[in-house]
């Protein structure tokens, strides 16, 4: 059973029923090593020509997200909770048809008790293709050869 939904639409699940859709498709995941118990990680698609970017600060209370929108270099600082931060910079934004590529620098900043703010940076580059693979049109062994090489890169 398929039904539409999205992420302000609950889906009322019931026994026996199976569900083919999904409310949200993230093309790239990279998340920093942990920083005093805190971590922050980022989900990225694209949407016509706009990147939206979820943002989960993962804490030993719990993980806040918020989702940004953006198609060029920016700046902001997002504090979810007292304390935590994280202060997100994109650069080198490009949009060459294909792809979107651009460079992410995350200052994630923690509280500590007597010490203050001790915060540590972090850079990624991201690559998010205009046309994610379908997987439901790619040959058996294709899919194979991927699940091989996600395989050996995760060892």
């Amino acid at each position: 059973m398929s039904s539409k939904t999205n992420a302000l639409t609950p889906v009322m699940v019931k026994h026996g029923q199976t569900y083919t859709d999904y409310d949200n498709l993230a093309l790239v995941e990279w998340c920093t090593p942990k920083y005093f118990g805190f971590q922050v990680c980022f989900s990225v698609t694209v949407e016509g020509k706009m990147v939206i970017l979820t943002v989960t600060i993962k804490t030993p209370f719990g993980n806040y997200s918020k989702s940004f929108k953006f198609n060029s270099d920016l700046s902001w600082t997002w504090q979810p909770i007292g304390r935590a931060k994280v202060v997100i910079s994109i650069g080198n934004f490009q949009d060459n048809g294909a792809s979107i590529s651009f460079d992410l620098t995350v200052k994630l900043c923690v509280k500590i008790p007597i010490l203050g703010w001790k915060c540590i940076s972090y850079t990624h580059h991201f690559v998010i293709p205009d046309n994610p693979a379908d997987t439901d049109n790619i040959s058996a062994s294709d899919f194979h050869a991927v699940l091989k090489l996600q395989e050996m890169a995760d060892s």
